[in-house]
């Protein structure tokens, strides 16, 4: 993934396992929510489950090779980090979009093959073909986004000058939770220019737990900042850590994926709790409307 890298690329954590994910994990294991097999799936049931897995599994996707993982990252993985830096927040931004981007690639690869296979579409009713059409032709556009604020991250990294992305981060309690991803708040209100030059507005969300402490990093581009993106990190900053929680439950449930949850908090959580959340999460799952929003705290 990294510019001119002809290198196989390894399994990438998004947040690292020594250091962070281990300090969720009970036994070598973590909870995510997962999409759950077509074998076990029912009628009128959600297809979404929560599923024990192993540090080797957590938001792990094949990113960059052996060699670029090592040397990009190291800051951010050795010896002591400083969560206030616009280095290491560029880093872990760097890698959470990387995570979208591949996220994104994978779609949209599936969706263009069933959609380039004749026999496919011919089996395909029409309204069908329409909505995965419509699905690849939004990946597609979602790629060639991230790629412009990767692009913005590498020319920072090469050579570090003019910081093009503001960022926020808050200290917090250990919350058992951790999450790496960008999102997209769209107001619908507005008409979409179809030949924008820009991307949309976006944001990068990591959630990073320590020891003791869990930090909250979000940025965005300098170009990107909308009314209600200032809002929202100004929100963030201005918090106290009772409203920090519901920050993070909606982060959560409403604008990431890639999240993971310590089986200390899952044991914690009761069966309809558990159940609210997968509701919550395949409520909107296709949403990136600007204004989503759930009054339920996974943490109270």
């Amino acid at each position: 993934m990294f510019p001119g890298c002809t290198e196989i690329a390894i399994n990438s954590h998004l947040l690292q396992k020594r250091g962070i994910l281990d300090n969720l994990a009970v036994d070598g294991h973590l909870f995510i929510v997962d999409t759950m097999s077509p074998f076990n799936m029912e009628l009128e049931k959600l297809p979404l489950e929560f599923r024990r897995v192993g540090l080797k599994e957590v938001l792990a996707l094949p990113l960059f090779c052996n060699k670029h993982d090592t040397e990009l990252f190291t800051d951010i993985e050795v010896g002591t980090v400083d969560h206030f830096d616009y280095r290491t927040q560029i880093l872990f931004t760097y890698r959470s979009l990387a995570g979208e981007l591949r996220k994104k690639e994978i779609s949209a690869d599936l969706l263009g093959a069933m959609m380039n296979d004749s026999e496919v579409r011919i089996l395909m009713p029409g309204h069908l073909i329409y909505k995965t059409e419509v699905k690849l032709q939004g990946f597609l556009l979602g790629i060639s986004d991230i790629n412009w604020y990767l692009h913005e991250i590498e020319e920072y990294l090469s050579s570090p000058g003019v910081k093009n992305f503001t960022f926020i981060t808050r200290e917090m309690k250990q919350l058992d939770v951790c999450a790496s991803a960008g999102f997209t708040p769209m107001d619908f209100q507005q008409i979409l220019d179809p030949i924008q030059e820009l991307p949309l507005s976006s944001l990068s969300v990591n959630i990073v737990p320590r020891k003791k402490l869990c930090y909250l990093i979000v940025g965005t581009h300098n170009h990107m900042i909308t009314p209600w993106i200032s809002g929202f990190m100004g929100g963030c900053d201005a918090a106290d850590d009772a409203e920090m929680e519901n920050i993070i439950s909606n982060i959560l449930l409403k604008r990431c994926e890639t999240w993971a949850m310590s089986p200390r908090l899952y044991d914690k959580l009761r069966r309809e709790d558990r159940e609210r959340i997968l509701e919550e999460l395949h409520m909107d799952v296709m949403s990136h409307d600007q204004n989503l929003f759930t009054s339920f705290n996974i943490f109270k």
